[in-house]
Formats: structure tokens, C-alpha cells, sequence
């Protein structure tokens, strides 16, 4: 939030501008970010690894809280990410 994201509830379209994203952790270890698309399933990628819009289960991501998330357990939100807004450092 301090670099602009704006908490939202859970989002039932893409925003007219920026992209609703999902944040999720694995405890004591990581975090991770999915992303709202335009098709209204989300995609996420992970480090280096090429963005993916299926689980770690090889199903499409219908719903960031309910998905297969391997290690990352903890539902941590939705968020607005406008780009003229947000400051990523």
C-alpha cells in the first residue's frame, strides 16, 4: 500500500485503468502476485519463470483464494495497481 496499490474487494471485472491484483505468502518464506486479465481468469509468474494463467494443478486461475497455490497458503488480498499511481522501486 505504501507504493500506491489500493485495497479492493474482490473484483468482478478489469478496471478501466491499471490491473487488480491478488497478494499471497507463503509463510515465513515468500510472497506472490496474480493478476486479473482482460479474459477474467488471472494469471501470475513466478522469479525468472515465463507468467502462466493455469495453477500449480494445471487448471485455469478462476479464483486466486481457492486455487492451487502449492506453499503459498495465506490469502492476503486484492488490490488495485494503477500505474500512474504506483511506484515499484
Amino acid at each position: 500500500m505504501r507504493d500506491g496499490l489500493v485495497v479492493t474487494g474482490k473484483p468482478s471485472t478489469t478496471p478501466i485503468v491499471g490491473h487488480y491484483v491478488a497478494l499471497v505468502s507463503w509463510p515465513a518464506t515468500d510472497y506472490h502476485w496474480y493478476r486479473l486479465d482482460d479474459n477474467a481468469y488471472w494469471s501470475h509468474k513466478r522469479g525468472s519463470a515465463p507468467a502462466k494463467n493455469v495453477d500449480e494443478s494445471g487448471n485455469a486461475i478462476a479464483d486466486p483464494e481457492v486455487c492451487d497455490r502449492d506453499g503459498y497458503t495465506d490469502f492476503c488480498g486484492y488490490y488495485l495497481s494503477d500505474p500512474v499511481k504506483v511506484t515499484i522501486a
